[in-house]
């Protein structure tokens, strides 16, 4: 594992770089991948960064993006990776799988601030939309946080 000190700047171009090459190649880079899933566990805007990039590559890549780096991260290191992928997977209306995945987070960490946001999610039965619609709203303003703190150490 890296243990290199990264930027928030250098997070979101792993995250970009890891999106465009499994799209060219359907490989996960081993590097990127070691980097973004390492900043969206250790840092919340970047996770809030990489659960809107669906707003730029679109919600079926992301979410086989996220099955990939599943199948290939350390299962020590999946909490956020299930939550952040049921996330999608309810959005795209797969709740079954989508409770799967959150029931796999909840299991490693079941008072982890997301699962729990999750779990009233699912439990209000929210409309599928209304991810699409939050992301709309908020993106543009994580995307303006990341590149006002580029610089900040993660």
């Amino acid at each position: 594992m890296t243990t290199k000190t990264i930027t928030i700047g250098e997070a979101v171009k792993s995250f970009n770089f890891l999106a465009t090459n499994f799209m060219e190649t359907k490989e996960l880079d081993k590097e990127a991948l070691e980097i973004s899933n390492r900043a969206i566990s250790k840092n919340l805007l970047l996770r809030d960064y990489f659960m809107g990039m669906p707003k730029d590559f679109g919600l079926p890549f992301m979410i086989s993006l996220c099955k990939k780096m599943i199948e290939e991260v350390d299962s020590s290191e999946l909490l956020d990776l299930y939550s952040i992928y049921s996330a999608f997977l309810y959005e795209n209306k797969e709740s079954e799988l989508a409770l799967y995945n959150l029931n796999k987070a909840l299991e490693i960490n079941d008072k982890h601030p997301l699962t729990k946001l999750l779990v009233r999610v699912y439990e209000q039965e929210w409309e599928a939309s209304a991810f699409s619609e939050m992301r709309s709203t908020i993106h543009k303003k994580v995307v303006a946080d990341t590149k006002k703190h580029a610089k900040d150490e993660i």
